[in-house]
């Protein structure tokens, strides 16, 4: 130490790190074994900005108030994310370097009670009169409730999804989970003195058992039909030993950190080396060894290979990766937008692909080198609705959940969307898929056991028209159905 400010730590491995400071005790340069971590600080309070400047030579621009509010970023590459607040210093707008607005709304209390993303659409957060959670309400306007215990209002009681479905909880006298219900299925635990889990069981069935010593320590894992596992730990309560439901038993080594640094068991042995910072450096495997190299911001720039040759990667001043050449030296080289988006990908022999994307981020279009492109549509939540290929077109139809209800393909281009065949799903409230259908006939029909796994399968297809047919190639004619049902033991 120097006047009370750490200038130099040694840890358990034997790395140093080391510190400066300026004539006010404000750190201006820190750096580990050969550069590793190195920063420096350039502190310009009057003007309302510093300088971070990295061990790769990327300065990075914090812009901040005089409340030490943090209002803009500029990378290395001069890319630009702003930010403001509210009065009571709540993040109110961020801004991309894109131009892509984020802004959000809070109520009296604080609380957060609505987002506004980039492409307009918004997702809000309803409060009871006791500040807690009561209706969030997605970006397509689905809506999910939260119901509380009337004795402990802190513990949710009950849980509406989007599609109607409700869950129950119910809670045992220090506020755990020890019941979980949905329709006629019901998931229930139990805890041990210290409120370790040690069972679980489904509908009365015994699925999962665990054993705890004193200290907490997971020491037996069971499960009906299986050998029990056991688990050895050392004084540092690191888990050295597993004794595998098949017989087999795992050892485990590690460093002054807890890093794994040797794994091995009746047929494998691998060992493991790792550098200052905790990012693995090398795993060696039969006499085989894999190294992994960093730069000086722990940021991977090299695989090797057991054969000696490198996966390389370039970066570019803001750690993005700018070009990477892969074992047999074919290099890929990638162009970005301000918000490290990839927009073009150059390979050997003038072969490219070039991506455009949406506010959010998504991918809008793909376009090849050879002239061929593929299109792809989002709804409000994130999820893919259309995709194009220009020899197909599939349009994807959800339910409230998100899960795929109808899949649609047609022919590409065009003002209207013409169909050519479709297949649809059904599920049960549990979200299992029940039945699955096609335009050209088939029907699969799925039955569940109370587990949620599947007990039977019915499939029948109709006799096609005579058109159809003719169009895929089949003469026409009855098909029986089949039925399969599906046994488990314990």
């Amino acid at each position: 130490y120097s006047g009370h400010l750490m200038t130099e730590k040694t840890d358990r491995n034997g790395d140093t790190y080391y510190w400066e400071y300026d004539s006010k005790g404000r750190c201006v340069h820190t750096y580990g074994n050969d550069g590793m971590m190195e920063g420096r600080i350039e502190y310009h309070p009057s003007e309302g900005y510093n300088l971070v400047t990295d061990s790769t030579g990327g300065t990075t621009t914090y812009r901040y108030t005089p409340d030490q509010l943090v209002t803009a970023e500029i990378d290395p590459l001069g890319n630009e994310t702003r930010h403001s607040y509210t009065d009571f210093m709540e993040p109110y707008r961020t801004i991309d370097p894109e131009g892509g607005v984020t802004g959000y709304s809070y109520d009296n209390d604080g609380n957060l009670t609505g987002v506004t993303y980039p492409d307009g659409s918004g997702e809000m957060y309803i409060y009871d009169d006791k500040g807690r959670l009561g209706i969030h309400v997605d970006r397509e306007g689905n809506k999910t409730v939260r119901l509380y215990d009337m004795e402990r209002p802190h513990l949710v009681s009950r849980f509406i999804d989007r599609d109607g479905g409700v869950t129950e909880f119910t809670y045992d006298s220090h506020g755990q989970p020890v019941g979980v219900g949905k329709g006629d299925r019901r998931s229930d635990l139990s805890y041990d003195g210290s409120l370790n889990l040690v069972s679980w069981h489904e509908d009365g069935r015994l699925l999962g058992g665990w054993k705890h010593d004193a200290r907490g320590r997971l020491i037996e894992r069971s499960s009906p039909g299986s050998r029990t596992e056991f688990y050895v730990y050392d004084a540092l309560d690191r888990l050295r030993r597993i004794d595998a439901r098949d017989g087999n038993v795992i050892h485990l080594g590690y460093d002054s950190y807890g890093s794994i640094t040797e794994a091995r068991d009746a047929r494998r042995h691998v060992r493991m080396g790792y550098n200052s910072v905790g990012s693995m450096t090398w795993r060696e495997e039969a006499g085989n060894r894999v190294s992994f190299r960093y730069d000086g911001m722990d940021r991977l720039r090299e695989v090797v290979n057991e054969a000696g040759a490198g996966y390389v990667f370039r970066r570019d001043l803001a750690g993005n990766i700018s070009s990477e050449k892969d074992y047999g030296g074919i290099e890929r080289i990638y162009h970005r937008d301000g918000c490290g988006r990839v927009t073009r990908i150059e390979r050997p022999e003038g072969r490219s692909t070039a991506y455009t994307y949406d506010t959010m981020g998504r991918v809008l279009t793909a376009e090849y080198h050879d002239g061929t492109k593929e299109e792809y549509g989002y709804d409000r939540n994130g999820l893919m609705t259309t995709a194009d290929n220009g020899e197909a077109r599939m349009v994807f139809e959800r339910d409230p959940m998100g899960r795929v209800t109808k899949e649609t393909m047609g022919l590409p281009g065009g003002d209207k969307f013409m169909g050519v065949m479709s297949v649809e799903s059904e599920y049960n409230a549990y979200g299992e898929r029940t039945r699955v259908g096609s335009s050209l006939g088939a029907d699969t029909e799925l039955s569940y056991d109370r587990l949620g796994l599947v007990g039977g399968i019915k499939a029948t297809v109709r006799k096609p028209e005579a058109d159809e047919a003719s169009a895929y190639g089949d003469s026409g004619g009855d098909v029986r159905p089949w039925e399969s049902t599906i046994g488990r033991d314990d």
